[in-house]
C-alpha cells in the first residue's frame, strides 16, 4: 500500500523529522515533503514531473538522515545547505555592533538586544532565530486529500525586542506545497518582525544553467556594496531593473530572460505585475525539460522583497541551484537610512521603511508562500 498522510521519521531512537505525502491530480505535482522537527525546515520536496515520478526539487542530500547530520555538524549558517529554511523574526542580513563573544548588539530606536552572529563569514546575523528552534504542540492531520503539519516555537524575552510565538503550518494538497507562518507578540514591548523562507531549487539534470529562464515580478533592485548590504553611500540604493546590470532578466522577449553567466545574490523589490490580482508569483523555467517551478503568495503585504541567489562558482555549496526567498523585509532592516530612501509604502508605528511589521503586544502578522510546478 502506498503511504499518504503525515508521520514522524525516526533515526535511532529520536524523532527528527516528519514526512508528508498527499495524492496529486494525475502524475504531475509535488507529492512529498520532509520537514525537520527542529526549525520546521523543509529538507526535501519531491514531485512527479515529465522525466521522473519522484524528482527532488531542492538542492539537498538524498537521505534525510544525512541532511540532519549535515545541519548538526554546521552550527553556524546551516541554512545554506540547500533546504528550505524558515526565517523569523527577520530575513536576510542584519549587521550590528560586535560584542566579541559570538553575539552582536542591534539597535531599534532607543532599544537594543543581542543576537547571535550566525554568519561569521561576514560577521553578522542572518535569516532569523528559529532555524534550529524546538517546536512544541506538533499536530499531524490527513483528510485523504491534504497532509498537514503544525507546530509552535517561541522566541523568549531577551532574545529579541519582545517575546514572540511562532505558529507554523506546512501542508501538501492538490500537487502544491504551502506554508503559513503566524507570529504573535506575546511580550510587553513592541517589536519589529519579518518572515521569510530560503528554498534552494536544484537545477535538474538535462537543463543547462545558462538556459534557465527567470520570471521575476519586480520593478526595482537593491544596489549592494562589497559587504552585500544596501549601499547608502551614494544616495538611494533602489535602482530600476531596466537600468541595472540585470536588465537582461527583464527583456520583453521572455526567451531572453535566461541566467546566462550571471551570478546572482540580489534583492528585488517593487513587487507585483499588472493583472496579478494581488498575487506575487516568481517562476523558474527549465526550457529543455518543458516544466518549471512557481513560488507565489496571496498575501502581498507580507512579502516586500525577493532575494535571488544563484552563484556561478562551482566551489560554493549552492552552485547548481536557484534560491528564491520571499521575505517581509529588505536587508539591513533596522538601518534608519531606509527612512530616507525606502521604495515601500509604510505606516509609522505599524510598518517600517524596510518592510518589517511593528507588532504591539498581542498583535499578530501572517505570512504565506506556495510552491507548485507547471508544464507547457
Amino acid at each position: 500500500m502506498v503511504f499518504s498522510g503525515v508521520k514522524p521519521i525516526r533515526f535511532g531512537n529520536t524523532v527528527k523529522a516528519y514526512k508528508l505525502e498527499a495524492p496529486t491530480q494525475g502524475a504531475f505535482g509535488i507529492r512529498q515533503a520532509i520537514v525537520s522537527a527542529r526549525g520546521m525546515n523543509v529538507l526535501s520536496e519531491k514531485a512527479g514531473v515529465a522525466e521522473a515520478s519522484n524528482k527532488q526539487l531542492l538542492l539537498t542530500l538524498e537521505r534525510p538522515e544525512d541532511m540532519l547530520d549535515c545541519i548538526a555538524d554546521s552550527s553556524t549558517h546551516h541554512f545554506s545547505q540547500g533546504f528550505a529554511a524558515l526565517l523569523a523574526p527577520f530575513a536576510n542580513r542584519l549587521p550590528g555592533r560586535d560584542l566579541g563573544n559570538g553575539f552582536q548588539e542591534v539597535t531599534w530606536g532607543n532599544q537594543q538586544c543581542c543576537v547571535p552572529v550566525n554568519f561569521p563569514q561576514e560577521g553578522l546575523a542572518i535569516h532569523g532565530l528559529v532555524y534550529d528552534s524546538e517546536y512544541e504542540d506538533v499536530t499531524m492531520d490527513f483528510d485523504g486529500v491534504s497532509a498537514l503539519l503544525k507546530g509552535t516555537a517561541y522566541i523568549p524575552e531577551g532574545n529579541w525586542f519582545s517575546a514572540l510565538k511562532i505558529d507554523t503550518s506546512t501542508w501538501l494538497s492538490a500537487g502544491a506545497r504551502d506554508r503559513t507562518v503566524v507570529v504573535e507578540n506575546i511580550g510587553n514591548e513592541c517589536a519589529p518582525v519579518g518572515i521569510g523562507e530560503h528554498p534552494d531549487f536544484k537545477i535538474p539534470k538535462g537543463q543547462p544553467r545558462e538556459e534557465v529562464v527567470l520570471r521575476i515580478p519586480a520593478r526595482s533592485i537593491v544596489r549592494s556594496g562589497a559587504n552585500m548590504l544596501p549601499d547608502f553611500e551614494h544616495g538611494s540604493p533602489i535602482v530600476d531593473v531596466q537600468k541595472s546590470e540585470l536588465k537582461s532578466l527583464f527583456s520583453r522577449n521572455v526567451k531572453d530572460r535566461n541566467l546566462g553567466n550571471l551570478s546572482l545574490d540580489h534583492c528585488f523589490t517593487g513587487l507585483g505585475v499588472p493583472g496579478n490580482l494581488g498575487e506575487i508569483s516568481f517562476r523558474i523555467e527549465y526550457p529543455r525539460l518543458r516544466w518549471g517551478i512557481q513560488v507565489s503568495t496571496i498575501l502581498p503585504d507580507a512579502v516586500n522583497a525577493i532575494q535571488v541567489y544563484s552563484p556561478t562558482d562551482p566551489s560554493l555549496p549552492a552552485f547548481g541551484s536557484v534560491a528564491v526567498e520571499f521575505q517581509t523585509n529588505l536587508a539591513d532592516p533596522l538601518n534608519p537610512e531606509w527612512g530616507n530612501w525606502s521604495p515601500l509604502s509604510y505606516i509609522p508605528n505599524q510598518t517600517m521603511p524596510s518592510g518589517m511589521r511593528i507588532l504591539a503586544p498581542g498583535e499578530k502578522m501572517v505570512w504565506s508562500v506556495r510552491h507548485s510546478i507547471y508544464r507547457w
